[in-house]
């Protein structure tokens, strides 16, 4: 799918200062995809963290690996100064660039660690550019979300107009079909979902913008909504309250790890599938 690259920019640099405070969900899931690495059988000396945004995972991945080098990139100059404010101390190296176009030699990185990053690239353009910077043996751990995210907004602004409103994501399929067109061997995807509920639509929406994860597909209406439209969409989103009378947003996140195969001469980095399956 197109991507509006500016669009990008601009929704995440709006959102750089309140970011960290509002992308809780962001921050659960790169949690989980942090856990993940105990499947790792080696430590890597040199670590990619590709879309780092507010420097949460980057600075987990400095406490589990004190002694790697450590560099972050984002497409955001906003939210690379705004973590660079919060985190003067304690953040490592920050680039910025985008995934699809890395300043990086080949076989720089040991891991690539990518938490929600991939639904906002041309992901088979980011997955070819990582392949690349990436050494033999070693690891790409990924989370993204899916087509089923938010999936309630979808079909209440269906009942208002028939333009997009919310942002395509890429099947779980289609992302392991990508990782093989780019070169990655054998990469294992799973899907798992999580609700997040709100007490009011004011609520939802100030999250959603304050995270950044707003509405930039490229067939979106450029111009104002207008006050009847946002009236029937309310009304229309009224619908997805609970039991408990909160509004309930799905989200589908998909999981991922694949590696880069082994010189001749080498032995693997593996990981351990049945610890995965254990999960």
């Amino acid at each position: 799918m197109p991507i509006d690259r500016k669009a990008v920019q601009r929704v995440f640099g709006r959102a750089a200062y309140t970011y960290s405070d509002a992308a809780v969900l962001d921050q659960s899931v790169g949690g989980e995809l942090l856990s993940r690495l105990d499947l790792l059988k080696a430590s890597p000396a040199r670590i990619l963290d590709a879309g780092c945004g507010g420097g949460y995972c980057t600075g987990l991945l400095r406490q589990r690996y004190p002694d790697a080098e450590i560099v972050g990139i984002d497409l955001s100059l906003y939210m690379l100064q705004a973590t660079a404010q919060k985190h003067a101390n304690t953040v490592s190296p920050r680039v910025l660039t985008s995934a699809e176009h890395l300043p990086f030699a080949d076989a720089r990185f040991d891991l690539v660690f990518s938490n929600l990053m991939l639904p906002w690239c041309d992901i088979g353009a980011a997955l070819v550019e990582l392949q690349r910077v990436m050494c033999p043996e070693s690891a790409l751990m990924f989370s993204a979300f899916g087509p089923d995210t938010l999936i309630e907004l979808r079909q209440a602004w269906g009942k208002v107009d028939e333009l997009p409103h919310v942002h395509d994501f890429y099947d779980m399929h289609d992302i392991g079909d990508a990782l093989l067109h780019a070169g990655f061997a054998e990469p294992i995807v799973d899907v798992d979902r999580i609700t997040v509920t709100y007490a009011s639509i004011d609520a939802m929406i100030c999250e959603l913008r304050n995270s950044g994860a707003t509405n930039i597909h490229p067939q979106r209406r450029k111009s104002l909504t207008g006050k009847k439209r946002f009236q029937r969409f309310c009304a229309a989103v009224e619908n997805c309250r609970d039991e408990d009378q909160r509004i309930s947003l799905n989200y589908e996140v998909i999981y991922g790890h694949a590696w880069i195969a082994p010189t001749q001469d080498s032995d693997a980095v593996t990981i351990s599938l049945d610890s995965l399956q254990a999960r």
